[in-house]
C-alpha cells in the first residue's frame, strides 16, 4: 500500500502525519519508524484541523518547528560529537598533509604545541620550508582508521593519566576512563577556557560524553 495516498485529504492522523513528514524533508527511516507513534498524539479539534494532544499545536506547527526540536530527523544532521571529530582530523589532516605555516599554526593552536609538534613528527613532517611561501613537503596521512598513530612516550603517557577527559585517566581510587567529577571540578578551579585546552590536549572538548584519544 502506498502510505502516501492512503486517506490523502481527509483528517486521518496517520496519512497526515506521514504526508507532512515527507514534505518536510525528514529521513524515509525517520517517517516509517516515528509515523504511527506521532500520529496518535494528534485529534481532530472538530475546527478542520488536527491537534497535538499536550502542545495544542496544530500538527502543521508542530512539523514546522521540527528542525528546531528534533534536528536527528533530517538527513543532513551531523551529530556534534562527530563534527568535533572531524574537526579535529582536519585539522591534522592539513597540518601534515599540506604543511605550511598556516595550517601547522592552526593546529598548534588546538592542540598545544607539545601534542602538535608530536603529530608532525608521527606523520614524517620536515619543517624546513621548500619554497618562499614557507610550503613544506607533506608527511604521511596519519587519521582515520588505517593512519598510524604517535608513540606515547613516558610523559605522554603520564599526561594521559592526569586528564580526566583521556580513556587513560587514572582516578585517586585507581579508576579508569573519563572522570566528570574530576572534570566539573577542573572547570570550577581553573575556568572554562583553561579546562577546555586540557580537554583538547586529550582530543576531547568540555561537555564530551566519551573519550576520544
Amino acid at each position: 500500500m502506498d502510505l502516501r495516498k492512503a486517506n490523502a485529504g481527509s483528517l486521518n492522523p496517520f496519512a497526515e502525519l506521514f504526508n507532512q513528514l515527507e514534505a518536510m524533508g525528514v529521513s524515509q527511516s525517520v517517517i516509517e519508524q516515528e509515523t504511527l507513534a506521532q500520529s496518535k498524539q494528534f485529534q481532530n479539534d472538530g475546527k478542520g484541523s488536527l491537534r497535538h494532544v499536550e502542545t495544542g499545536q496544530t500538527m502543521t506547527e508542530w512539523v514546522a518547528k521540527l528542525r528546531d526540536t528534533k534536528p536527528h530527523w533530517f538527513p543532513e544532521y551531523v551529530d556534534p560529537e562527530t563534527a568535533e571529530k572531524t574537526e579535529a582530523d582536519a585539522l591534522i589532516d592539513a597540518a601534515t598533509l599540506t604543511p605550511s605555516p598556516k595550517t601547522i599554526g592552526a593546529l598548534i593552536k588546538a592542540v598545544g604545541e607539545k601534542k602538535g609538534m608530536e603529530l608532525l613528527k608521527a606523520a614524517g613532517v620536515d619543517l624546513k620550508p621548500i619554497n618562499r611561501n614557507g610550503d613544506m613537503r607533506p608527511g604521511k596521512k596519519i587519521t582515520g582508521a588505517a593512519g598510524d598513530k604517535p608513540a606515547a612516550t613516558e610523559d605522554v603517557v603520564e599526561a594521559r593519566s592526569k586528564n580526566p577527559w583521556s580513556r587513560h585517566y587514572v582516578g585517586p581510587k585507581g579508576q579508569r576512563g573519563p572522570n566528570f567529577t574530576a572534570q566539573g571540578a577542573l572547570v570550577r578551579a581553573l575556568g572554562a577556557d583553561k579546562a577546555a585546552a586540557i580537554a583538547r590536549a586529550a582530543s576531547s572538548y568540555l561537555g564530551a560524553t566519551k573519550a576520544y584519544d
